[in-house]
């Protein structure tokens, strides 16, 4: 019990460590790309368990054996009501979406046509299922792999035109083409585990907004009309819309407190060029290596201590 207390607390620790890093290559103009790899990264990290020790020639506080087990069996009790009680939710959540939408949602023909369309334009394999329903929220991506389903808001669907059309469904294709959605995922699971720390909340929403920057930068690009139609449409979308449901593994247009940077960033052209295939290793390489570690004094004694048991065995005579 004291081994797992300590180990929980070092490997939170590092976690705010990664969350600090993530946070300051966000205000250094670093590649969005690498800036979202950064967050998702400190969402990883949460779910990791600590196994690799990383010892450190530091000194801070460890918890002895009676202590260990009596604050750990209660913070341990915590943790996991916590826990059941945030999967839960996130499960409901989800659950009461995925019977709406069977409910409400509804095939269109040209929408699956067009969705087609621009599948085979951007690259994908399969084409996703595209749904119109009849509520105020944003174009979102609903599902993984391929069960993914794209859902618009039948009323702005009508209202658009073929150019805002596109923009919706290309940003929306990005999404699925990107993994996204699997980052909702890790970011529920990591929610249900690590609840508690603060690093989950700022990563999950830094994550929001550093994902549509990649996404803008890699629609616009396959994008056939004029940068300002797609910026139009996105604006549209967020101005119909009261917002996408919260913890129900959907991944969607979304505004933020930086959207007039956002709109500034679709208008420049080759704003955010695409990682290269060897930053992308360098990054899982890093990845991997960061992910099995956590912080751990170093139990090697100093030179000054060597000599202290031989001391006072010699005294004891």
């Amino acid at each position: 019990m004291a081994w797992w207390c300590n180990a929980a607390l070092s490997n939170a620790a590092l976690v705010s460590l990664l969350a600090t890093g993530a946070w300051w290559l966000g205000r250094r103009r670093v590649r969005p790309a690498v800036v979202h790899a950064a967050w998702v990264l400190v969402l990883a990290k949460l779910l990791t368990p600590p196994l690799i020790a990383l010892p450190l020639p530091l000194e801070w506080p460890t918890l002895d054996a009676p202590t260990s087990i009596r604050w750990g069996s209660a913070l341990l009790a915590a943790w996991g009501l916590g826990s059941l009680a945030m999967t839960f939710r996130i499960v409901s959540r989800g659950l009461r979406f995925r019977t709406w939408l069977r409910a409400a949602g509804r095939s269109d023909r040209e929408a699956q046509w067009l969705a087609g369309r621009l599948s085979a334009r951007i690259g994908l394999s399969r084409s996703p299922r595209v749904l119109l329903v009849d509520a105020r929220t944003t174009p979102l991506v609903w599902g993984l792999g391929q069960f993914a389903t794209v859902i618009i808001p039948d009323s702005l669907w009508r209202r658009a035109n073929a150019a805002h059309r596109e923009a919706m469904l290309l940003h929306e294709l990005t999404h699925i083409q990107r993994g996204d959605p699997w980052v909702r995922l890790l970011e529920a699971a990591a929610a249900a585990v690590c609840w508690w720390h603060p690093a989950l909340w700022v990563a999950r929403r830094e994550i929001a907004l550093v994902e549509e920057t990649c996404c803008d930068a890699r629609a616009v690009s396959a994008y056939a009309h004029p940068r300002r139609q797609y910026a139009e449409a996105i604006l549209a979308a967020l101005d119909f819309a009261a917002g996408p449901p919260r913890l129900s593994l959907a991944t969607g247009i979304r505004g933020g407190r930086e959207l007039s940077s956002r709109f500034r960033e679709i208008m420049r052209p080759s704003a955010h060029p695409p990682l290269t295939w060897r930053l992308r290793g360098v990054l899982l390489l890093c990845g991997l290596v960061c992910l099995p570690l956590y912080p751990a004094p170093d139990s090697t004694p100093s030179t000054a201590d060597r000599g202290r048991p031989v001391l006072a065995a010699r005294s004891l005579r």
